[in-house]
């Protein structure tokens, strides 16, 4: 699935733009313009983990459900010029929190999932090291227990589900050779302490 903007201008019309910055974010919101969205918190401070309420979507969980890979890039990187933050899974001023839940408990990637955007939910993954951040967003789980995976599966989204398969794989696997080291470092350390003991 490609996503698209709902709407191809960022500039409002002269009669939204006399709105307060609020209500303008709101009817953004309510007509799912991501590009509006991601304009008024690119170009007039709105908080990039803004949650609308009632549902309390945030730009990124909205960007994710439309497929609007541009968008989630930008608001991964805090609109620089690439997504990610480095091995030490931090967030830069204007980056968007992929963890960050609405109120359901869904995260962008549930929402990707659900709406069958392998692209975006490519892009969430590979912003994330890996390890205990990537494993924090294929595992979280929304109010009903159900995990990114599990909407791609309930949505019928086969490739997506397949990615966030192996994904979870890979992630298990990472796990287990952590485990695996953190053995070993520990045997190491036991047998010199008896070798000292030895002495």
């Amino acid at each position: 699935h490609e996503g698209s903007r709902m709407s191809s201008s960022p500039a409002s019309s002269s009669s939204s733009s006399l709105l307060p910055l609020s209500a303008q974010l709101s009817a953004a919101f309510a007509s799912r313009d991501v590009g509006r969205v991601l304009f008024l918190v690119r170009e007039h401070g709105c908080s990039p983990d803004h949650a609308e309420p009632p549902q309390k979507n945030t730009p990124l969980i909205l960007a994710a459900r439309a497929g609007d890979e541009e968008a989630v890039a930008d608001l991964l990187s805090g609109g620089g010029s690439g997504s990610g933050s480095g091995s030490g899974g931090g967030f830069s001023p204007g980056r968007a929190d992929p963890y960050k839940t609405n109120a359901s408990g869904c995260t962008p990637l549930m929402a990707a999932a659900a709406a069958g955007f392998e692209s975006v939910i490519t892009l969430l993954l590979l912003d994330r090291p890996v390890g205990e951040p990537r494993g924090r967003l294929l595992f979280a789980r929304d109010h009903k227990g159900k995990t990114a995976l599990d909407w791609a599966r309930i949505a019928r989204r086969w490739r997506c589900a397949r990615t966030l398969e192996l994904a979870t794989h890979r992630q298990i696997e990472h796990r287990r050779d952590a485990l695996r080291e953190e053995d070993r470092k520990e045997g190491l350390r036991l047998l010199v302490e008896e070798n000292r003991a030895r002495r």
